[in-house]
């Protein structure tokens, strides 16, 4: 009797403790089950080791900004070129910031919250669905993203409620990605796929800057590249014309330092607001010519 009153003590303490882990979805599209935003909960321990600070209240503007803010690195196959782009897109930043905010808002202090999405990223014509997931929580004003998956490349009927649906979503993986922290983020102390932003920043501002930073950089990329395709057409026409393509001749370091002395000297002029940005673009590139 008394090893029968152990058991039925054991199996409660047992019940008791699946009972409380918990799955509750704020989102989940219909027709594909990896698209989703969900509360699950945690085992004690790992909630007192996070110290969470849950339930958290959000502004949309908030948990958008910081989506718009998330970049990551790919190195091109085959070559050692690497091209940084946005995790999210815009139109599932609009679609998830909702869910999330309210995810947090119902998350206690025992809980994580689990945001998963398909992003179609079509190259020409062909599909190339890409899944992230991630693993949210709160510790003090720092908001924890562990990416369990980032733009993981998905194969066949991934959508299909089956076992070789689910094992597709599972085994599919993100090649040669790297997260890059921007200003107010950081990596967590022993993981590079966990990024920890302060949510105390002004993220307007801080998409803005980097959004207006990647803009020069694409400006200047194209125009580096529309000189080289100049080049190119001159040295043809001259050879088509039996010429001898003259060598320009190479920028000496004196004349490199000064010209990298006089942009740095006009940023800092368009930083400070005393030249607009037409007038920095254009000196700039007067600079440039002259090298």
């Amino acid at each position: 009797m008394k090893k029968l009153t152990i058991l039925a003590i054991l199996l409660t303490a047992s019940i008791s403790g699946v009972a409380e882990a918990k799955t509750d979805f704020i989102y989940r599209q219909s027709n594909n089950p990896a698209n989703y935003v969900k509360v699950v909960g945690i085992s004690k321990s790992e909630a007192k080791t996070l110290n969470l600070n849950q339930p958290y209240t959000f502004t949309e503007g908030q948990i958008a900004d910081i989506l718009r803010s998330m970049r990551f690195s790919r190195t091109a196959l085959f070559t050692d070129k690497v091209k940084t782009r946005r995790i999210f897109e815009e139109e599932y930043i609009e679609k998830y910031t909702p869910y999330l905010v309210k995810a947090f808002q119902e998350a206690g202090p025992n809980d994580m919250v689990y945001f998963s999405l398909v992003q179609k990223r079509p190259y020409y014509v062909i599909r190339d669905d890409k899944l992230t997931q991630v693993a949210m929580w709160v510790t003090g004003q720092e908001l924890h993203m562990r990416f369990d998956k980032t733009e993981a490349k998905l194969l066949g009927d991934y959508a299909a409620r089956t076992p070789e649906g689910k094992k597709m979503r599972m085994d599919a993986k993100g090649l040669r990605i790297s997260l890059e922290p921007q200003q107010a983020q950081k990596f967590a102390f022993d993981s590079t796929q966990e990024v920890i932003v302060d949510i105390n920043s002004d993220w307007a501002a801080i998409v803005t800057k980097i959004e207006d930073d990647e803009e020069q950089l694409r400006k200047q990329l194209e125009y580096e590249k529309a000189r080289g395709s100049k080049r190119q057409r001159l040295k043809a026409q001259m050879e088509a014309e039996g010429q001898a393509p003259t060598t320009a001749a190479p920028v000496s370091d004196k004349d490199r330092k000064s010209a990298e002395a006089r942009l740095s000297e006009l940023k800092s002029l368009k930083d400070k607001g005393l030249i607009s940005e037409k007038d920095y673009n254009a000196k700039k590139e007067e600079i440039l010519q002259n090298l």
